[in-house]
């Protein structure tokens, strides 16, 4: 029994230095096939091959050779390798790596032959003319290639046609002009997605079917400013793709009538098409109900004139989902067919010309939406916005320059939305702060600008604290409570996250409220152009985030807060035409970077960057003293003081010289001579000049 242990534990201790021994031959063997310190060797190589070509400054600084701390080529900036045990490099990022001062170059592909797992390969912005010779791109594994700002030519599409396995493909701005065949590029990269082809001079893009073209996997193209005016015919070119979803021909200058109902066929899948800044017939509304699977559609700035009639077009896409219309010049109202875009949830017509009653308008069917912006219009909206009341889902508002009125009774109940951002203007009667803001405790940005709103400045009014409003307000946001009151807006809810207030030009009076100091996300805060009385609060120092900070034109008083000077994001500051006194922030900080026109129309302020010297306009009698009697730095000393002092000082020296020639008899003899030397000096020059005076 005892022999047969012992055989045992021999038998297992000979089993595990035996796999020892086979770890230490796979360790070995891979050492010995180049695996070194995290990097392949070889690849480590090609990497320092590769940097005298992309040597602009600052770049592939720790791209060296000889540095053991630095061999592992997978640190090294811009290089990505595999999570796996092999450390292949997989993602080379050079852009903008060759300095401009070396010219036009052409790339010798071969060099990148070494990385055999090479996934993605950024190139763009280092003028490159093109591939050497017979040396084009060769890859297997490469996804992603971008050759974006260079100045190949129309050779590059046929060298592309090795790399079978590219998804993503970026050729912007490579000096591609004239029309351009894309159809050998397509067969060969059958699994394209992703075609990014914009900045480029492209009168003509040619697709021809056929060839196996039509079972392109293409998912997004972007041509972007490429010139292109045949819109029709591009569009005819595009059913080539029939798994497009996204399109963007943003900035071209399209002619004509784009298309047709009946010559589409091929686009049941697009799902975004963004056409903003270009030039389009607005008949193309009328014929976009082929896109039947459409989602986004952005015609922002086109150029499109007239009146809406998209019955039967634009309104069949049931499925649109964001809609873009904005800075164009459309007209009158609002087609009722507008009311089928059920699924919207973001709509843009601003900078257009509609009209009507917003409260009569198809917009109420649109219970989706969630950012609705309308300003610079001439619809009428009500104040109260009690036509949305119901938009539950309704997150961002804006209707700037549209002619609001407040209704006859006005609405007060509380809404079913809350709101991040809310941007009113054009209130031309007597109007008063909306009610529904004081149940938004969501809101982020407000601009209520330009609305002549009068009374005092929203701050606080008597009344028992309601505790039914509590479950409204998150903890965070509760900045203050005091005693029988309740905040202005959003019922004692102060937001500690809002970023923007703008309540300029308006005929508001009163105090500003101190807690405005409590919302210390705020990035701009604007109160100009209104009747505001009373002092600056110092509270305002707590705006630790503020950007723009505007109070100019009111009427506010008392001296500038010097805690201000604690303000160090601050970019914009205006305090001009108040009427503050004393000493400005100096030329300290952030407030060093503003000049004269933040505080003028202050006539009782002085110091720099004034031309005004405080010296001039502080009177020493008014200069305040403490209370032990001790005068500040620059208080003038008690005259009765010094006349004594001098005096004793005075009496002093006399004495002291006295003493000194008594004891010392040579010094003595010397001031008696000096002093006899000027008495003869003195009695000559009288008798030499006394004649002549005669």
């Amino acid at each position: 029994m005892e022999n047969s242990k012992v055989c045992i534990e021999m038998g297992l201790k000979q089993q595990a230095w035996m796999w020892v021994f086979v770890l230490v031959l796979i360790i070995n063997a891979s050492f010995q096939s180049g695996w070194s310190e995290g990097c392949l060797e070889q690849e480590r190589f090609a990497l320092l091959q590769l940097k005298p070509f992309f040597n602009h400054p600052h770049t592939l600084s720790n791209w060296v050779e000889g540095d053991h701390n630095n061999s592992d080529c997978c640190q090294w900036e811009r290089v990505e390798c595999s999570n796996d045990t092999t450390g292949r490099v997989i993602s080379l990022d050079l852009f903008y790596t060759r300095g401009e001062e070396m010219g036009e170059w052409y790339l010798n592909a071969s060099l990148f032959s070494p990385f055999q797992q090479l996934q993605r390969l950024y190139l763009d912005a280092n003028s490159i003319a093109g591939c050497v010779e017979n040396e084009d791109l060769r890859s297997s594994n490469l996804k992603y290639l971008d050759l974006s700002g260079n100045i190949f030519n129309k050779n590059i599409l046929s060298s592309l046609s090795a790399l079978s396995s590219l998804k993503s493909l970026y050729i912007n701005d490579i000096g591609l002009n004239g029309s351009v065949d894309l159809s050998e590029m397509f067969h060969s990269l059958r699994n394209l997605e992703v075609l990014e082809i914009g900045n480029n001079q492209i009168h003509k893009l040619v697709v021809t079917t056929g060839n196996g073209v039509s079972s392109s996997n293409l998912r997004d193209l972007i041509l972007r400013n490429v010139s292109i005016h045949d819109g029709r015919t591009l569009f005819q070119s595009l059913e080539s793709f029939p798994y497009l979803k996204t399109v963007h021909l943003e900035y071209n200058n399209f002619s004509g009538i784009l298309i047709s109902n009946r010559e589409l066929h091929n686009f049941t899948n697009l799902k975004e098409l963004y056409m903003g800044g270009s030039s389009v017939h607005i008949s193309l509304l009328q014929s976009i109900a082929a896109f039947t699977s459409l989602e986004t559609l952005n015609m922002r700035d086109c150029q499109l004139n007239g009146i809406l009639d998209i019955k039967g077009g634009l309104c069949e896409l049931v499925h649109l989902r964001e809609l873009d219309l904005s800075r164009n010049n459309l007209k009158g109202a609002l087609p009722s067919c507008f009311g089928n875009l059920t699924s919207l949830e973001e709509l843009d017509i601003s900078f257009n010309q509609f009209s009507g009653n917003i409260s009569l308008s198809p917009l109420m069917a649109l219970i989706s939406i969630q950012q609705l912006k309308l300003s610079y219009n001439d619809f009428q909206i009500p104040i109260s916005l009690e036509p949305f009341s119901n938009h539950s889902k309704l997150k961002s508002f804006s209707c700037k320059n549209n002619d609001l009125y407040v209704e006859a009774e006005l609405y007060s109940l509380a809404p079913k939305f809350q709101l991040n951002s809310i941007r009113m203007s054009g209130c031309k009667g007597s109007c008063t702060f909306p009610k529904f803001l004081y149940y938004q405790h969501d809101l982020l940005a407000v601009d209520l600008s330009h609305n002549n709103f009068t009374g005092v400045f929203p701050g606080y009014y008597e009344g028992a604290v309601d505790e039914t409003f509590y479950p409204l307000m998150r903890t965070e946001e509760i900045v203050e409570f005091r005693t029988k009151t309740i905040s202005y807006f959003y019922h004692g809810n102060i937001l500690t996250k809002m970023f923007g207030i703008d309540l300029s030009c308006n005929k508001l009076t009163g105090d500003i409220p101190p807690q405005i100091g409590n919302l210390t996300m705020i990035h701009a805060l604007n109160l100009s152009h209104n009747n505001l009385y009373g002092s600056i609060p110092s509270t305002f120092s707590n705006l630790k985030q503020i950007e723009s900070l505007d109070l100019s034109y009111n009427n506010l008083s008392g001296k500038i807060p010097h805690q201000l000077a604690e303000l160090y994001t601050l970019e914009v500051f205006s305090v001009a035409y108040n009427n503050l006194s004393g000493r400005t922030l100096g030329l300290v900080a952030q407030f060093s970077t503003f000049n004269a026109s933040s505080y003028d129309g202050n006539p009782l302020l002085c110091g720099l960057p004034l031309p005004r010297s405080c010296d001039a306009i502080e009177s020493p009698t008014l200069l305040p003293t403490d209370s032990d009697g001790i005068g500040e730095e620059n208080d003038f000393m008690d005259m009765g003081i010094f006349y004594i002092s001098f005096t004793v000082s005075y009496a002093i020296v006399i004495l002291t010289i006295v003493v000194v020639l008594f004891i010392n008899p040579y010094w003595r003899q010397t001031w008696f001579h000096l002093v006899e030397t000027w008495m003869t000096l003195c009695y000559y020059f009288i008798v030499d000049h006394l004649p002549s005076v005669i």
